[in-house]
């Protein structure tokens, strides 16, 4: 057993402090490892100057580190901190009861930063505020009713858990309706729980359903499950776990979980009881009223030192904004202003804010969505080609139109063949252009014996009048002496043929192993009409799915922000492999970006340096280096 000695410490919260906390906090985060640990205990206020939030420190150490004095560290902690530090021993007898209960904490949290296993994006995090000083806070929110009423339950729950000495389910899905930042909402509620002590590890975990399941620890994580949620024909996970018993294994472990949906996903989640008794908190993040907006603007004006024109907004159409869209001007209009220098008179007008766009009352077809499309100019003229025939020529002139789309993953695969669909619905190829029948091997194959050609029948039998879309098909090939796949593909190649005119058949998947699947089947091969290449994105186009993805959330990035993806950007090009992600690799890029900006300001301009720091992590730092490992690259599909 190595030998620990124990300390710990006690500083006020300080103007300074609380200015400096986040880089306070990344100084910790780097301190902290296999040979020292600091663990903050949570904020309490001191008994002589009610006033005052105390906050208090335990300091771990390995007594037999080589060439590190105490002096040292005491030293590096005042640089930290910037006020005098003065290290206490923890002993039975003199320390603080609180700080004793607290050790085992601290102890157990280093072993668990050292040694445990997280897969996901880990945020250390501190957090400065009491509970009734986040219950305050919550109060005078504008809007977000919802948020409030589940803050204050959840609140009140940990309350009478914590006298019961029980444990509680305080798992929280949020039904974002507005397209709001949902991770200022889970980071309050973090705060919370960390204020109460039900969160010991002071983390922030952000990964998917997948990353959640393999993340083992031995300490109560805040794990944000950032998943596009899909309950459809099939309930199997690409290892095979079914998503019943992905949810039983998270149940049976302390971390508390929270993910975000949007009103669709969150209906068709509500048909699953197990999902439901996993997330017992809802929280519905609905858009401000117009008064709330109002009332919004007013407190942005006057934390600005603006005078509100209060006039001005009465009946104007900023007020019918969204929210994310309304915040993001705001932000815009006070940047500008105070960047004026020859602007004397601060005052908030309606008028400076960009006006409603006003929405065309025409409705976008296929064709227009799929020339929106970024990139894919080869993919679009073979889909024109085909339409154009079809127009001129009617269904009969050509046999079938199954298909196969070749290429990496995130290519826009998927969403080609949703508009494939949409096309062929328009010109009255299929009946239901809106059919859309998406599946893969597990939504085709049984796991006994007989039951993949009656499975794999009953997919097509869905799929009549619209497009059965098939994702990684070549996953139906196995050299395995028992496996039905074969089943699979024999039922599938006669429906394809006998049904040939009833639907259209779209299968996807890497160039080669698509290739291999239609070889090692001729019949399959031969009802195919159409074979579509799907190329890599260039570096320009990777930056446009960027902005794009960034505009839909409402944000804006600055003329340095886009050097320096850019940049990025083409370094990844050069390095890439033959399992390039493309555009899911800018999602997580993205997705990561959010999180960066969301810790650094509460606005919505993305900055050269969130950027910066998303690829300073490790696993992105390695897509920037001039050789690298063959390896498959970004989010798993």
């Amino acid at each position: 057993m190595e030998k620990m000695e124990y300390y710990y410490f006690t500083i006020p919260r300080s103007p300074k402090i609380q200015r400096d906390w986040d880089s306070i906090t990344n100084c910790i985060a780097d301190l902290n490892g296999s040979c020292k640990y600091l663990y903050m205990d949570k904020p309490f206020y001191d008994l002589e100057k009610p006033n005052r939030v105390m906050l208090r420190f335990l300091y771990l150490v390995k007594a037999d580190r080589k060439g590190t004095p105490l002096q040292e560290d005491i030293s590096e902690l005042k640089d930290i901190f910037g006020c005098k530090i003065e290290l206490l021993p923890i002993k039975q007898h003199t320390a603080p009861k609180e700080v004793l209960d607290a050790l085992p904490i601290a102890k157990n949290l280093m072993s668990a930063y050292s040694g445990g296993y997280i897969r996901g994006n880990a945020e250390f995090r501190l957090i400065l505020e009491t509970s009734k000083e986040q219950l305050s806070r919550t109060k005078k929110m504008t809007g977000f009713s919802s948020f409030k009423e589940a803050f204050r339950r959840i609140n009140s729950l940990s309350d009478r858990m914590i006298e019961l000495g029980k444990r509680g389910n305080y798992n929280v899905v949020l039904v974002n309706d507005c397209g709001a930042n949902e991770f200022v909402f889970s980071d309050m509620l973090y705060s919370l729980l960390v204020g109460k002590g039900i969160i010991k590890d002071q983390r922030i975990v952000r990964g998917d359903l997948d990353d959640a399941v393999c993340t083992s620890s031995n300490t109560s994580l805040f794990y944000f499950i950032m998943e596009t949620w899909d309950f459809g024909n099939h309930d199997g996970f690409r290892w095979g776990i079914p998503q019943e018993e992905s949810f039983r294994l998270l149940s049976r472990r302390k971390n508390i979980y929270i993910t975000t949906m949007d009103r669709a996903q969150y209906e068709k989640a509500q048909e699953f009881d197990y999902f439901k008794a996993f997330f017992p908190h809802t929280v519905e993040i609905k858009d401000l009223r117009e008064e709330e907006k109002v009332e919004l603007l007013k407190c942005a004006a006057k934390e600005y030192g603006f005078t509100f024109d209060a006039k001005s907004f009465r009946n104007s159409d900023i007020l019918k904004l969204p929210y994310p869209t309304l915040q993001t001007q705001l932000y815009s209009v006070i940047q500008n202003q105070l960047a004026d220098a020859d602007n004397t008179e601060f005052i908030m007008h309606a008028s400076d804010f960009d006006p409603l766009a006003k929405k065309s009352d025409k409705k976008s077809n296929a064709l227009e969505e799929l020339d929106a499309l970024i990139g894919l100019d080869s993919v679009k003229k073979c889909v024109r080609e085909i339409v154009a025939l079809l127009k001129n020529r009617g269904r009969s002139a050509l046999p079938c139109l199954h298909m196969v789309f070749s290429g990496n993953p995130g290519t826009g695969k998927t969403t080609v063949a949703r508009l494939v669909g949409k096309l062929f619905g328009e010109i009255g190829i299929i009946k239901d252009g809106e059919k859309f029948i998406e599946t893969d091997r597990d939504g085709l194959v049984s796991q006994y014996l007989g039951g993949t050609a009656a499975k794999t029948a009953s997919v097509v039998k869905d799929a009549l009048g619209g497009v059965l879309f098939i994702d990684e098909a070549y996953a139906l090939v196995s050299n395995a002496a028992y496996d039905y796949g074969h089943e699979a593909i024999n039922t599938l190649v006669k429906r394809l043929e006998d049904s040939r005119r009833d639907f259209v058949c779209i299968m996807a998947g890497y160039t080669n192993e698509m290739n291999q699947m239609l070889s090692s089947n001729p019949g399959l091969r031969d009802r195919i009409q159409f074979y579509i290449d799907f190329p890599d994105y260039s570096a320009e186009e990777l930056v446009q799915i960027y902005c794009k993805y960034a505009e839909s959330e409402a944000y804006q990035l600055g003329a340095d922000a886009k050097v320096t993806l850019r940049q990025m950007a083409e370094q990844i090009i050069r390095n890439k492999d033959e399992n390039f992600s493309n555009a899911r690799l800018i999602r997580k890029v993205f997705e990561r970006t959010r999180m960066k900006q969301a810790m650094r300001t509460s606005d919505n301009m993305i900055s050269a340096e969130d950027i910066q720091a998303v690829f300073a992590e490790s696993d992105m730092r390695v897509l920037l280096d001039s050789v690298q490992v063959q390896r498959r690259i970004g989010f798993a599909g």
